[in-house]
């Protein structure tokens, strides 16, 4: 099963109809349920530790800590690690609050935002980043906006696919595939929606869903 919750989400980045485009097409690739957790509704705070720009920004250099500066005005960046700590604890509140219904525990919970996030304070940003020992991920649709519908829906469906992957336990893939590392927008554009065959037989290993495995495939 796959738990999905919008966490800093708001419209233009994600609407109702992308959300409907990932749950329809989340089902079909993976071969798993598909719900919803509201992160509003879980009484957990999203602590904003992250940066801002101090400027027009042309580089790393022009970042600086959230609490030094925290005009409205600049660029905000939420770090990853903040929002993987958000979902954390709304995964372990859930399996708890769910413990007598005798849940399996071993779902993945992914988070989507329309914040922009990075992952350390070597990086200008990142689409998305996963811890696959604790079955989370967090994605961005801050720089995958775009005015074309269909456009936005294969980029925000790529993201939480390779996350997915990695979740899944896969490392990143040096072949034509959906595990390559994605450096920019061009490249995620250019990007397939499939697995190599390197990787759909790691997949093999892994799922016990051979439908999933089609699908990955054949999509």
């Amino acid at each position: 099963m796959i738990f999905l919750s919008l966490i800093g989400a708001f419209e233009p980045f994600i609407s109702i109809d992308n959300l409907k485009f990932i749950v329809k097409n989340l089902q079909i690739l993976t071969g798993k349920e598909i719900k919803f957790i509201k992160h509003a509704e879980t009484n957990i705070n999203l602590v904003m530790k992250g940066r801002c720009s101090v400027g027009n920004i042309s580089g790393l250099k022009d970042y600086a800590d959230l609490k030094e500066q925290s005009n409205p005005g600049n660029h905000h960046q939420i770090s990853t690690n903040s929002m993987l700590e958000v979902l954390l604890k709304m995964k372990n509140k859930f399996i708890t609050e769910n413990s007598k219904n005798q849940m399996d525990s071993n779902f993945f919970l992914i988070g989507i935002t329309s914040l922009d996030i990075f992952p350390t304070n070597n990086h200008e940003y990142v689409f998305g980043q996963s811890d696959p020992e604790k079955g989370i991920a967090i994605i961005s649709a801050y720089r995958l906006y775009q005015n074309n519908k269909n456009l936005m829906n294969s980029r925000i469906l790529k993201v939480i696919m390779h996350e997915y992957g990695h979740l899944m336990k896969l490392g990143h893939c040096k072949h034509v595939c959906l595990m390559s590392v994605i450096c920019s927008i061009s490249e995620l554009d250019n990007r397939t929606l499939y697995c190599c065959e390197n990787c759909l037989n790691q997949i093999r290993e892994k799922s016990s869903t051979s439908e999933s495995v089609k699908n990955l495939f054949e999509f």
